[in-house]
Parts: structure tokens; sequence; C-alpha cells
């Protein structure tokens, strides 16, 4: 398991708690607003490892909050832009070519706050992932 954060102190914290519960689990510092921050990534990653089987995009930021989206700047609308549509594409991309090496490759982009396992709106709710990538 792979966990990919801008905010290397919070991407390590969850590491740790993957591996003090037994799992297995690598940082990778990833800024999925800025293309340099993505490639290094992406070649931080294939020195780790040859193929990738599951890519769950949930980085998102909401920009003054749900409700404000008609009062906001234009350029705080293209701030969330950047980040949630632009940075999971951007990041699905680079990933591509390790996801075709997978026997049964996914990508799960969740770009909000529905992406919250516990608590939050879609607590207790079945995700969909949609795998056409062959």
């Amino acid at each position: 398991m792979f966990v990919g954060a801008r905010n290397r102190k919070a991407g390590r914290k969850t590491v740790d708690e993957i591996v003090k519960d037994g799992g297995k689990a690598s940082f990778l510092e990833i800024n999925v607003s800025d293309a340099d921050s993505v490639i290094a990534a992406e070649r931080e990653f294939s020195k780790m490892a040859d193929h990738l089987d599951v890519l769950v995009n949930n980085a998102g930021i909401i920009v003054d909050g749900d409700d404000a989206i008609l009062e906001i700047s234009d350029d705080l609308l293209k701030k969330a832009l950047e980040t949630n549509t632009l940075g999971a594409l951007r990041v699905s991309r680079a990933f591509v070519p390790f996801l075709r090496k997978s026997k049964a490759p996914r990508v799960i982009n969740v770009s909000s706050g529905g992406g919250q396992l516990t608590g939050g709106r879609m607590a207790g709710r079945r995700l969909i992932a949609f795998p056409k990538l062959r």
C-alpha cells in the first residue's frame, strides 16, 4: 500500500498507523495541483513497484464551503477545480502505465467530502469503481 499526501507529516503519520496495525505501507509525497510533484511521485513509485492494482484519487478541497459556490471568486474556484478535477486526471494519467500491468486494475475518484469512510454524508454507503483501463 502507498499513501500519497502533500502534507508530509500527516502522510507519514498515516503510514505509521497502518504499520503499527500490522499492515505494510510506504509514503509518497504528492501535491495533485502541481504537475512536477505528480511526476516526482510517479518516478519515486517506479523505484518501489512495477504495477498498481488500485488508484484512489481522494484529493479534494472545498473553498469557502459547499454553499458559497455562487459567491466565491474566480481565483478560488480555479484553485478548487485545479485540485479536484485536473489533479485527479493528472494523477490518473501518470499512473495508468502501472495500472495497465495489473490483472484487475481499478481507479476510484472521490474528490469530495463524500470520500470520508466514517462520519460525513457517505458513511455506510457503497463505493463504486469504474475499471475500464484496458
